[in-house]
C-alpha cells in the first residue's frame, strides 16, 4: 500500500522471538518516531480484520504526510 502510493518502505527485521499469544506486530515509522501501529494485525486471530487494520495504519501515515509542512520547498 504504502510503497504504490509513492511512499519509501525500509522493512526491518526484529530478532525478539515472542509467543504463539504475542506475536504479529506492525509498527511505522517517520524519522525514528511511530506514527502508526497495531500489536496483532499479522496474527492469524486477526486475519479477517488485516485489510481494514493497515487501511487504517496507512490512513495515518498520509495524514500525517498532509500535515508535515517541515518537508514542503
Amino acid at each position: 500500500m504504502l510503497k504504490e502510493a509513492g511512499y519509501g518502505v525500509k522493512l526491518e527485521h526484529d530478532d525478539v522471538e515472542t509467543s504463539w499469544e504475542d506475536h504479529g506486530y506492525v509498527k511505522v515509522l517517520v524519522d525514528g518516531k511511530v506514527v502508526s501501529e497495531d500489536a496483532k494485525v499479522q496474527h492469524n486471530r486477526s486475519y479477517s480484520q488485516r485489510s481494514e487494520t493497515l487501511q487504517g495504519m496507512f490512513k495515518s501515515v498520509k495524514d500525517l504526510a498532509a500535515t508535515d509542512t517541515t518537508k514542503a520547498a
